[in-house]
């Protein structure tokens, strides 16, 4: 993965994690990078710049000290994200003009995690 420079906040590993230039392939894994949690989704299709990824429900399956384990069940809910301006952005068409939602993904990766804290 290339690293570039961004401005970043959240944990220290969720930073490392963002601060990347991944390419995504249709039917691998994309982690979605919140401020502690990370969520995982499918890549359903790719069209130029845009891209549509399908949400996966994520099922806590166990803990060993250190790691969580999930099960990763795919629904039929997509949604469609667009690279602009150096980064991802969801699509948000609810409203007569779109709306452009800044999101961090981490493409080809399959990294759930839930910060229990919170």
């Amino acid at each position: 993965m290339k690293q570039t420079q961004k401005k970043f906040q959240g944990s220290f590993f969720n930073c490392l994690m963002a601060n990347n230039e991944t390419i995504p392939v249709v039917g691998e894994y994309v982690t979605e990078i919140q401020y502690y949690d990370r969520k995982v989704h499918r890549v359903k299709a790719i069209n130029g710049k845009k891209v549509t990824i399908q949400y996966c429900k994520q099922k806590f399956t166990g803990k060993v000290i250190g790691e969580q384990y999930w099960e990763i069940v795919p629904t039929d809910f997509t949604f469609d994200v667009i690279h602009r301006y150096g980064g991802w952005y969801r699509i948000n068409n609810e409203f007569e003009k779109p709306q452009y939602i800044k999101i961090r993904l981490a493409f080809n990766v399959c990294d759930p995690y839930y910060h229990w804290e919170f």
